[in-house]
């Protein structure tokens, strides 16, 4: 789950009547999906929602924002140990969001702008760290479902 595509202060302005207005229509669907486990991205947004959600195995991930750079690697730092992988290379990254957007029938002009902006550049050691901590995260997810 995520606020939207938003501007920040946008978002902050509107969140209260949006979360209103939001919030039984999100735990209709969940309930006509028999309640899935929930996976949040982003601290704030998993703190203000989980209450919401007492019942459920409610989980979050850091959200991918450069200002989150820092948590970042606190989170990667304090796992470091556990991690049992290297970081993905950018063209498994790249190879995969084709294989995605294939699979969903995106059409090729969008894969293209859409391969072109996000892998025009070397995955920084953020992008690396951040990939590791996902799959990290999601995978410690997945094994208690």
């Amino acid at each position: 789950m995520a606020k939207g595509g938003i501007s920040l202060n946008d978002a902050k302005k509107t969140q209260s009547e949006r979360y209103r207005i939001w919030l039984p229509l999100l735990k209709n669907e969940l309930e006509l999906l028999g309640n899935p486990k929930i996976i949040f991205i982003g601290k704030g947004l998993y703190d203000k929602q989980k209450r919401y959600f007492p019942d459920s195995n409610v989980k979050y991930v850091l959200h991918h924002s450069g200002q989150n750079n820092n948590h970042v690697k606190i989170h990667f730092n304090n796992i470091r140990n556990e991690i049992k992988h290297e970081p993905p290379k950018k063209d498994e990254v790249e190879r995969l969001a084709l294989d995605l957007m294939k699979m969903h029938k995106y059409s090729k002009k969008l894969q293209d702008e859409i391969l072109k902006k996000q892998f025009r550049k070397e995955f920084t050691e953020h992008d690396k760290r951040l990939l590791t901590v996902y799959r990290y995260d999601f995978e410690t997810f997945t094994k208690s479902i």
